[in-house]
């Protein structure tokens, strides 16, 4: 806190620090099919009889999280940043870009099969504010990762004929 007193600020839990934190906005973008592709026929969802209840199609979408790190000391924040992007430079040479999730569509369990977009283009984002006392030093890295977007359509699939 400034010494004047004046300020409107909290204290700052400098004993909690550094803190790393994953998380994303809830938008995304439908990826440009360039690295994988629209799926119309991606499967089916069954009932407890065998019986087909749902036809899956899915959509790639590139999904933004952020991996931000917040450390008491420019020092701290550095080494932390730095064994991040390096860890997952590393990591992704080694042709690890690829990874599962599991979600549910229609109360059914989904495997997704997820990959880092542009694995090794590690960009560190500067977010410490300017000079002030008791400043928290911050950065983040992007990630990108492109997942499949699921779409359940209900009902049993049929075949027949349409006359316009």
């Amino acid at each position: 806190r400034r010494d004047d007193g004046n300020s409107t600020l909290k204290d700052i839990n400098r004993d909690a620090l550094p803190v790393i934190n994953l998380g994303r906005s809830p938008g995304f973008q439908m990826h440009d099919n360039t690295i994988c592709t629209d799926e119309y026929n991606a499967g089916h969802i069954t009932n407890a009889a065998g019986k087909v209840t749902a036809l899956l199609s899915l959509t790639p979408v590139e999904i933004t999280y952020s991996v931000m790190v917040l450390a008491a000391e420019k020092e701290t924040l550095s080494a932390l940043v730095g064994v991040l992007a390096t860890w997952l430079r590393q990591f992704t040479n080694y042709g690890n870009s690829n990874f599962t999730a599991k979600s549910r569509i229609t109360g059914c369990d989904l495997e997704l099969d997820c990959l880092i977009r542009d694995p090794k283009g590690v960009f560190v984002n500067d977010l410490t504010l300017p000079l002030a006392n008791n400043r928290v030093f911050a950065a983040s890295i992007p990630i990108t990762v492109i997942a499949p977007l699921y779409t359940a359509w209900l009902g049993a699939p049929a075949t027949g004929k349409i006359e316009v």
